[in-house]
């Protein structure tokens, strides 16, 4: 049966924000967007998470590239050597990680679920 949300799960951590001096406002979107959704009463469980660490990253990332990046040895996205941009990275990946874990973990996001609900076939799951 489906599970009705009471509140829409989200993971902020104001630290995952950074203001990047640079073309991009993406390393401020974060706050901007529950800012809004507060603003217009969307009801919110903001939830606390873990920052990922710099070895988390490095399973994703060239090792020498996450420490150059988060040492600001190197430009980030935003094209600049920001700390305050590097030290949001760990935040926001660590939002995402989380947020990942909890949608796994229920029943409305598995597959036994899709394929019921929608019926998607599980042995194509990974094909949507």
């Amino acid at each position: 049966m489906l599970e009705r949300l009471k509140a829409v799960p989200i993971y902020y951590d104001p630290r995952q924000v950074a203001n990047a001096a640079s073309f991009s406002p993406s390393a401020g979107k974060p706050a901007a967007v529950v800012a809004s959704w507060q603003a217009l009463d969307v009801p919110l469980d903001i939830r606390t998470f873990a920052p990922v660490t710099r070895e988390q990253i490095k399973r994703a990332h060239d090792p020498k590239f996450v420490d150059d990046l988060l040492d600001c040895c190197i430009n980030n996205g935003h094209s600049n050597r920001s700390p305050a941009v590097a030290a949001s990275l760990p935040f926001t990946s660590g939002s995402l990680l989380a947020a990942a874990h909890a949608a796994l973990a229920t029943t409305w996001a598995n597959a036994d679920y899709l394929q019921d609900y929608f019926g998607v076939d599980s042995d194509h799951f990974l094909d949507l």
